[in-house]
């Protein structure tokens, strides 16, 4: 399909412009701008930004041409659609800058010190202060449009919001620059190792590196939620990145990374998010272990991934056997020679485990929980929950607020 010229094209940038007052970019080919208008734009103060910076964003090795959000080092996103016709890549469109949330400015100075740009310090927060706020949902959204208007073609919100969380390793693209703050980085850096290794006993030992950082005196009551919610979401994607170095598959990852990234997210409590970090550390490192070992076949993991990664839905045997394209009673007999349980036996395993952490760390009640992880009725979880754990989920809710006084 034909895809508008460049007069069109610039007609559809001009008019979202000054619809949605944001900033838009078109390319073409050779990465050269053709067009751009910018409605109430913030300009940052450092000059070589404006235009080669956005350059960066564009992918000369592969042009899908979905609506992409990428986002920079400094913190700013950008929506990208590259314009392909015929399988090639012949410009693209570029919307942008703009921020999900107003960042503290601790977090902000601590960016602008890491790049070296403290002279810049006064204009730099100026910029962030002006950069307009959007919403992920609504980018999507205006992806969606815009993409409609280009290709005529519709597409599925929720298709998007997947496509665009696989692509979470363009939120930090160098490991060097982070939001982490330990003086001590470089055991920060052998966490890291660690995972790419799969080295869980040494990571176990170390993993106290991560309450060093979160507990820094940089933290002021105002703004302590967004700082450590940040600094959990940027070490999670890092030790996402590391697992992938070590051998985990790229799509297992990211999904599992956007579990984690989505219950920091979500939460309000300060030590669920400490410990849910933590926790992505662990599972990542004991997956890169058990992908090294090959400890169960390829069927047998992609399912045993599956049931952890997804054990807020319904799962069912019949499900897992389209997943990895078996007879449902031949997966069950393998899945039970391999791992020394009843498929069924290992999901209600890993859902008491999961209600252990909502137990502990979130403020869901049991009946709550009970629905979240999709047991039939509360008598029967309890009934679930004491053949795993030895006690009821109320004796267990108990004796962890006794520990926690």
């Amino acid at each position: 399909m034909e895809i508008p010229n460049k007069d069109q094209l610039t007609f559809i940038c001009k008019q979202m412009a000054d619809t949605f007052k944001l900033p838009f970019f078109l390319f073409d080919s050779k990465k050269e701008l053709i067009f751009q208008t910018s409605p109430n734009s913030p300009q940052s103060p450092i000059i070589f930004y404006e235009i080669e910076y956005i350059k960066i964003l564009l992918d000369e090795n592969m042009c899908n041409n979905y609506p992409l959000i990428k986002s920079t080092k400094l913190l700013e996103n950008f929506l990208v659609i590259n314009l392909k016709h015929n399988d090639n890549c012949e410009g693209a469109m570029v919307v942008g800058p703009f921020i999900y949330e107003k960042y503290p400015i601790e977090i902000l100075k601590e960016l602008i010190s890491n790049f070296g740009l403290s002279n810049e310090i006064k204009s730099l927060l100026a910029y962030y202060e002006s950069i307009p706020l959007v919403k992920r949902i609504d980018l999507i959204r205006y992806g969606i449009i815009l993409y409609y208007m280009i290709y005529r073609k519709e597409l599925d919100l929720q298709q998007m919001l997947k496509l665009n969380k696989l692509k979470i390793e363009n939120v930090i693209e160098d490991e060097n620059i982070s939001l982490v703050t330990s003086e001590d980085n470089s055991k920060h850096k052998k966490l890291l190792e660690l995972i790419k290794e799969g080295n869980i006993e040494e990571l176990a030992n170390l993993i106290y590196v991560l309450n060093e950082e979160f507990e820094g005196d940089y933290f002021s009551n105002k703004y302590q939620l967004k700082i450590i919610k940040s600094l959990a979401i940027s070490n999670v994607i890092l030790a996402t990145n590391s697992a992938i170095k070590g051998g985990l598959y790229c799509e297992i990852a990211y999904d599992l990374s956007n579990i984690y990234i989505e219950k920091i997210e979500d939460s309000k409590d300060l030590e669920y998010i400490k410990n849910i970090t933590k926790e992505a550390f662990i599972d990542l490192v004991q997956r890169v272990r058990t992908s090294k070992s090959d400890i169960y076949s390829k069927e047998i993991t992609i399912c045993i991934n599956f049931i952890n990664d997804h054990i807020y839905d319904i799962i069912s045997v019949s499900k897992l056997s389209k997943l990895v394209n078996l007879h449902p009673s031949y997966l069950s007999r393998l899945f039970k020679k391999e791992t020394g349980m009843l498929m069924n036996t290992y999901i209600q395993k890993v859902r008491v485990e999961e209600s252990k952490k909502l137990i502990t760390y979130s403020s869901y009640s049991l009946s709550e929980i009970c629905n979240l992880l999709h047991f039939a009725h509360q008598s029967y979880f309890t009934e679930v929950f004491k053949r795993f754990v030895g006690i009821t989920p109320y004796k267990f809710l108990k004796a962890e607020n006794r520990r926690h006084l």
